[in-house]
């Protein structure tokens, strides 16, 4: 710039200069914006979405613990009166009823032999849930009485189940207290009284829903007619306790 032009200027611009003047502020347009194509790009929010979605699953099936603040997450202390089905469903390896099937995969697709695994695990959780009952003297002699009566019954059906798994398919499985139930078990072990006894009732009927649930998914696949007759007679004396404890649960 020459010297002159520092000065400041009194009079007008002539129309040559306004001419100057608006070809560079276009030039200078046009550049800002070739600049900013060539710049970083703002993230497209459906790519983000689902990576942040994918993330998440990774997460959750690798055992991470939210806190209840994702959907499907494990609260990361056991809440009063949990319901299985609740618990971790957006896992991989979670199925309809909210178990973890991981110990399902590679198996062949049979599915009388699916189905005792499945029940197996199911009832043994129902089991380990059930003996601490048994014992506990805070809570009702109806809630000792009842627990006794579901381990006898369950603890026969477990017998059943696995001299099935071995007679028709050579097949020692060991079934497994799943951590769904093993978080209802530690919930109960927390609380005493009439809040153990409602607490008992409660993760009862949600264990008891999940086993109808099961049955009814499987009931049509099945193809050996001992087994059919096995899982009906389940549904019905778990159908009749359902109702039974949600009458003992009424104020």
């Amino acid at each position: 710039m020459r010297a002159d032009e520092l000065t400041t200027r009194t009079s007008a611009p002539t129309p040559q200069e306004r001419a100057d003047y608006r070809a560079r502020a276009v030039a200078l347009l046009l550049f800002s914006a070739v600049l900013g194509a060539c710049g970083p790009k703002e993230p497209d929010t459906t790519t983000t979405m689902i990576a942040d979605s994918a993330a998440a699953g990774r997460a959750t099936a690798g055992g991470t613990v939210a806190g209840g603040s994702a959907a499907g997450a494990m609260p990361s202390r056991p809440t009063s009166g949990m319901a299985m089905g609740t618990l971790d469903t957006s896992a991989k390896n979670v199925g309809m009823t909210g178990m973890d099937h991981s110990r399902m995969e590679g198996m062949p697709g049979n599915p009388d032999q699916m189905f005792l695994h499945m029940m197996s695990d199911h009832h043994k959780g129902m089991i380990a849930m059930v003996h601490p009952a048994m014992e506990n003297t805070s809570s009702s002699a109806g809630v000792r009485a009842d627990a006794r009566k579901i381990d006898a019954a369950q603890d026969a059906e477990l017998a059943m189940m696995s001299r099935m798994l071995k007679k028709e398919f050579g097949d020692m499985y060991k079934p497994t207290v799943q951590s769904s139930n093993q978080m209802m078990v530690d919930a109960m072990m927390k609380e005493k009284g009439r809040a153990y006894d409602h607490m008992f009732y409660t993760n009862t009927i949600a264990h008891h829903r999940q086993a109808l649930t099961m049955i009814d998914e499987y009931s049509p696949k099945l193809t050996r007619s001992d087994l059919k007759a096995m899982a009906q007679k389940m549904k019905t004396d778990q159908t009749r306790e359902i109702a039974e404890f949600e009458r003992k649960m009424r104020p």
